[in-house]
């Protein structure tokens, strides 16, 4: 009673997302972490691009985490040239109770 069909799609086109080119490293947190007792964390920011940069690390209200800023929370950074790092440290304030992550998921580096 006919063929069978056959089902035809179009490639999706999808625009892959650009690479920033920084990279952010988080040093190893103090242990243990006492929830509410301010802490510092460093930061290792590499300039991963190949040219000279001036960046910024914002804390983005949506990707906080158990994690809470005490002071700025835009830190502006000197220029990078390419392949060169710096380290920040940031005072901050575990509010709950949950792995402080490994990642910088609370953080974003800004090209300014």
């Amino acid at each position: 009673m006919g063929e069978r069909g056959r089902l035809q799609t179009n490639q999706l086109s999808r625009k892959v997302p650009p690479v920033a080119p920084v990279e952010v490293v988080l040093q190893e947190p103090p242990r243990p972490i006492v929830l509410e007792a301010p802490f510092v964390v460093t930061l290792e920011v590499t300039n991963s691009g190949s040219q000279t940069a001036r960046f910024s690390l914002s804390w983005i209200k949506a990707k906080l985490g158990p994690l809470y800023p005490i002071g700025p929370t835009v830190t502006p950074l000197s220029d990078l040239a390419p392949h060169a790092s710096t380290t920040v440290q940031l005072t901050v304030r575990a509010w709950r109770a949950e792995s402080v992550p490994g990642t910088t998921t609370a953080f974003e580096a800004d090209t300014t």
